[in-house]
């Protein structure tokens, strides 16, 4: 009990919060169409840091473990995984992986709490996840497995099509995710297989996106109502279409956008992501709307490559109409200032 009160509250719970916010960067970045590289080092490293920090005093940190496991906040879950797995405490590590079933982040931050460890240490938990019966806690072992690049005991295909029977299958983007990262072709025609159905749930956009990314083009077609209709996935959707559809298709999707509500912003989308550079005046001109204006930011940056924060290219809140501020919206993204942008780059 001494070790235990040595501790300072304030300091394991800046480390816990810290590790929980820089894994939800971390998961941003490797998800992302084009990671930072550079950025996603430096997230991985002040993560270690904040679970080392905690893992010198786990037990200090028990209060905030047992809240995450109430709570669905991926980032804490994370955490709280990892140090379960840490103690190699079964009591600890069974109501976590009971809970993580209940969604796909949940999941994903219980299986990256794991592979966090040294295989050492993962690979005995991972050889008995993949031998589980039930399909998604086998999905998190073979995540472990493939993350380390350790022979599979188990045929992905076979889990693939496991987890496609189910009425849920909240692995299936797990699994999905795996399939994109190793380039895995050869599952295309389990996917292909699978009737096309007129929910735009997560488990359609998963397998749609997937096809696209592994070159299945005949997937475009079912995946246009994703970028023409309202859903959750609509702007993930329009941005992976838009980069792969031919100029005189895209043109005729771009027509059709039109006609959306809120269409400038889908357009931007269009335009980033088709890498249309001689529509930048158009883009720039779109960052005098408040509404569009960071989102413009973000397409200029896409075309011109500039850095808008790196030049001192954006507005800071003390500069800024209130009637902006108050927008919400693209939060994650800098307020870009028009009148320096103009002028480097001629537009005046």
């Amino acid at each position: 009990m001494a070790d235990i009160q040595t501790f300072i509250p304030e300091v394991i719970n800046a480390h816990f919060d810290e590790a929980a916010y820089l894994y939800s960067e971390f998961q941003t970045e490797v998800k992302a169409a084009e990671p930072d590289i550079t950025y996603l080092k430096g997230v991985v490293a002040r993560i270690e840091v904040n679970l080392e920090g905690l893992a010198i005093n786990a037990e200090a940190a028990a209060e905030y473990c047992e809240a995450a496991l109430e709570g669905d906040d991926a980032g804490e879950f994370f955490v709280a995984s990892y140090l379960a797995f840490q103690a190699g405490d079964l009591e600890k590590i069974k109501p976590l992986a009971e809970a993580a079933q209940a969604s796909t982040p949940l999941l994903e931050a219980f299986a990256c709490g794991l592979a966090w460890h040294p295989w050492a240490l993962c690979g005995f938990w991972a050889a008995k996840f993949i031998s589980a019966k039930q399909t998604v806690m086998a999905a998190v072992g073979l995540f472990c497995f493939n993350t380390y690049k350790k022979p599979l005991p188990i045929r992905f295909d076979e889990l693939l099509i496991r987890s496609l029977s189910e009425k849920s299958p909240t692995e299936l983007p797990l699994l999905l995710f795996i399939a994109r990262k190793n380039n895995d072709t050869t599952i295309l025609p389990i996917l292909q297989q699978q009737g096309a159905s007129e929910l735009l749930d997560d488990t359609q956009f998963q397998q749609l996106k997937t096809r696209l990314k592994l070159g299945d083009q005949s997937a475009l077609l079912q995946f246009k109502a994703f970028v023409l209709s309202e859903n959750d996935y609509r702007e993930q959707a329009l941005e992976l279409a838009f980069s792969q559809l031919e100029i005189s298709e895209a043109k005729q999707w771009m027509g059709e956008l039109k006609n959306s509500p809120n269409a400038e912003r889908y357009l931007l989308l269009a335009v980033g992501a088709m890498k249309e550079k001689p529509l930048l005046p158009w883009v720039v001109k779109q960052m005098q709307t408040p509404e569009l204006a960071r989102i413009a930011g973000k397409v200029f940056s896409q075309l011109s490559g500039q850095d808008l924060r790196k030049n001192e290219w954006i507005l800071t809140d003390g500069s800024m109409d209130e009637e902006w501020l108050s927008l919400e919206g693209d939060e994650e993204l800098d307020w870009p200032d028009v009148i320096q942008i103009k002028k480097a780059m001629n537009y005046e």
